[in-house]
């Protein structure tokens, strides 16, 4: 795989992680209560949160909802 191609999906996985990171920060919610909000541990979050690209979609969704974010930077996770 080019080089190119990794250093993308590497700034994909750290505009994500700082997304969610954010926003949890904001809404008060712990990384307990966050792996809560996708039905699993808090330490299966933090791995998830290490590589955003583990998350399903229906994962990202229940995150995003408990944590608020606005519509406008949900779309900022699909570019």
């Amino acid at each position: 795989m080019p080089k190119t191609q990794d250093i993308t999906l590497e700034r994909r996985r750290r505009e994500v992680r700082g997304l969610l990171k954010k926003y949890q920060e904001k809404s008060n919610t712990d990384n307990q209560r966050a792996g809560a909000a996708i039905r699993k541990t808090d330490r299966t979050y933090r791995n998830k949160l290490r590589r955003p690209d583990d998350f399903s979609l229906g994962e990202l969704w229940d995150l995003l909802d408990k944590m608020h974010v606005p519509e406008e930077e949900r779309m900022d996770i699909l570019r």
